[in-house]
């Protein structure tokens, strides 16, 4: 018999993988995270919300029952979704534990993307953990979810995880 890690051992990071990739869109999972980037000016419409809105039924339904986290980045550039999109949106939050916004840039655009974002969730009448919470960094999102992680992730790995993502939404 093969002794087990130590206590004192963290273990391994969780595998990441890429659920769905298309230009400047790129949904993947990294243990009980999952992680969206929506990095440039693509309409995100119905049909990319309701993707995303089913494969998170089936991770809460099957292998991420117990614990579901989210991050999502919304670049600079990225495009304001279409009303229905945004109701669907909204719907997807009800299926994760917590919920961090990372909403980048300072232009007036990237504050109509923050205040469209900020409302669909408003509107989802949520609470606390699951109302997202926003911020403008990487890192930010990174430190404010690793401690609900339940120690399967820590703040580099989550870390790591966004920005792969990142860049599989821009390559």
């Amino acid at each position: 018999m093969r002794p087990g890690p130590s206590p004192s051992t963290p273990p391994p990071p969780p595998e990441f993988r890429a659920l769905h990739v298309e230009r400047f869109i790129a949904i993947s999972v990294c243990g009980p995270l999952v992680i969206n980037t929506w990095t440039g000016p693509t309409q995100h419409g119905a049909p990319q919300a309701r993707r995303m809105l089913d494969a998170m039924k089936r991770l809460r339904e099957g292998s991420h029952a117990k614990l579901l986290l989210y991050v999502y980045l919304i670049g600079e550039t990225a495009s304001i979704p279409d009303g229905e999109a945004r109701k669907i949106n909204a719907q997807l939050l009800e299926y994760f534990d917590a919920c961090v916004g990372i909403h980048e840039g300072n232009s007036l655009r990237a504050s109509l993307v923050r205040g469209v974002v900020t409302s669909t969730a408003m509107l989802s009448r949520l609470r606390r953990p699951r109302m997202p919470q926003i911020v403008s960094t990487a890192g930010e999102a990174a430190r404010a979810l690793a401690p609900q992680a339940g120690g399967d992730l820590d703040e580099a790995a989550i870390l790591a995880a966004i920005e792969e993502t990142r860049r599989l939404s821009l390559s």
